[in-house]
């Protein structure tokens, strides 16, 4: 909209991993994450009308609620306890976006006012792609139920394409095309995660 935004907040990023081995090389799973990211900018637009000077500032703040559902195709390459594999897969994201903008102006009865500019919910097709080591524990048993320790790094790409500019449109007397088109919205991130894996189902005593 004009500013430059000063700034971004990512969080943690949430997965829980659901996997059952179909080889000793090949393993299906689902995946579960959950990713928030926020965005604030703030900016000011002077300039003169009819020997006026107007002055508007704007506060924007983003919120973007990403969690995709991913399911996953998993190959290792070697049979040994320390090993590296690759994966990835499609799936759906659901994600929550919000954006707010908030006007400051000294103009009367200005048509660009505080609102809230967008507000829904999506789900959006998700594609996963990752490569990670594996550490298996020392003494590895089919009783233990812990697993190993996962180390990966992954690429996801989200096809969140919105309307995300069209209820600015009564708020200019003459609206620009751009706010009736569709744009990707933080189509894509890069994550790095550390975890533990458990055997739900292993040999009890």
């Amino acid at each position: 909209m004009g500013g430059e935004a000063i700034y971004y907040a990512p969080s943690a990023l949430l997965t829980g991993k659901f996997q059952i081995h179909y080889s000793e090389n090949l393993s299906f799973g689902l995946l579960y994450e959950y990713f928030l990211s926020e965005f604030r900018d703030f900016y000011t637009h002077n300039y003169y009308l009819v020997g006026e000077h107007i002055n508007r500032s704007f506060n924007e703040t983003m919120i973007i609620k990403t969690t995709p559902l991913v399911f996953l195709v998993e190959y290792s390459p070697a049979t040994t306890p320390y090993k590296t594999y690759v994966g990835g897969g499609p799936g759906i994201s659901f994600d929550d976006i919000y954006w707010n903008e908030e006007v400051i102006s000294n103009l009367p009865g200005d048509r660009r006012h505080s609102s809230i500019i967008y507000d829904d919910t999506h789900i959006s097709p998700v594609i996963k792609l990752y490569l990670g080591v594996l550490l298996n524990f020392d003494k590895k048993d089919e009783k233990d139920f812990l697993g190993a320790l996962h180390f990966e790094m992954s690429i996801n790409y989200i096809f969140r394409s919105l309307k995300i500019y069209e209820n600015l449109n009564e708020q200019f007397v003459k609206p620009q095309e751009e706010f009736n088109q569709r744009y990707f919205v933080l189509p894509f991130y890069l994550s790095l995660s550390a975890g533990i894996s458990f055997n739900l189902f292993h040999r009890l005593k």
